[in-house]
């Protein structure tokens, strides 16, 4: 469930180790970005730093890993706005 904001969260879960929990969340991160004003649509929330941010975190439980850039890049944009009201 999404406590804070989706922001906040993806950069809590970073510290999680239960992939069936990270995995419940993301989808109600993906909702939640899918329904943003920034987003709107099911393409546009694949650029949601915290849509990355936990994709990154399901490819690290199971030993992949993503390009440097883009987790930097977005685990920068949701500091920025993890504080922010949804």
């Amino acid at each position: 469930m999404i406590r804070n904001n989706r922001f906040a969260d993806a950069l809590a879960v970073q510290d999680a180790c239960n992939i069936s929990g990270v995995a419940r969340t993301f989808v109600e991160v993906i909702d939640d970005a899918r329904h943003s004003p920034r987003a709107g649509k099911i393409e546009n929330s694949v650029y949601d730093p915290a849509v990355i941010l936990f994709a990154y975190k399901i490819a690290s439980l199971i030993g992949m890993d993503y390009p440097n850039k883009i987790v930097n890049d977005a685990w920068e944009e949701c500091e920025r706005r993890k504080d922010r009201v949804a």
